[in-house]
């Protein structure tokens, strides 16, 4: 998947500036996070959207993106809490990725939001 669908700078943005340096200056890691991440949202949507990115709104792509970069940065913030204020900071950046998750693919699943979004 290689990036299609969430850049490399959105992820290590959105694990905090606390984030292990190591980590998210790792592209191995940080690829394999993002492909992963596709991964879920295209299963959990039950589409496969990397293969139709050419055929995507920008908005549609936009609430993708942020699924994806939101669920791999949850991996480069599980990799080390250490670099954060607290364990209870790590989490609760978890657990607003989460939500953030589940919003965006509770959108995408809706027919409805996806029309409108794509203009039709």
């Amino acid at each position: 998947m290689s990036f299609a669908m969430c850049s490399s700078e959105a992820i290590v943005w959105k694990a905090g500036a606390n984030v292990n340096s190591t980590i998210a200056a790792s592209g191995a890691f940080i690829k394999l996070a993002a492909d992963e991440a596709e991964s879920f949202v295209n299963s959990a949507i039950r589409i496969n959207e990397t293969d139709e990115i050419a055929t995507m709104s920008d908005k549609t792509k936009w609430i993708f993106s942020e699924a994806c970069s939101e669920k791999a940065a949850i991996a480069l913030i599980k990799y080390d809490m250490g670099g954060y204020n607290s364990r209870e900071e790590a989490l609760s950046m978890i657990d607003v990725s989460n939500d953030i998750i589940q919003k965006d693919i509770a959108l995408l699943r809706n027919k409805e939001t996806t029309t409108f979004v794509n203009g039709a």
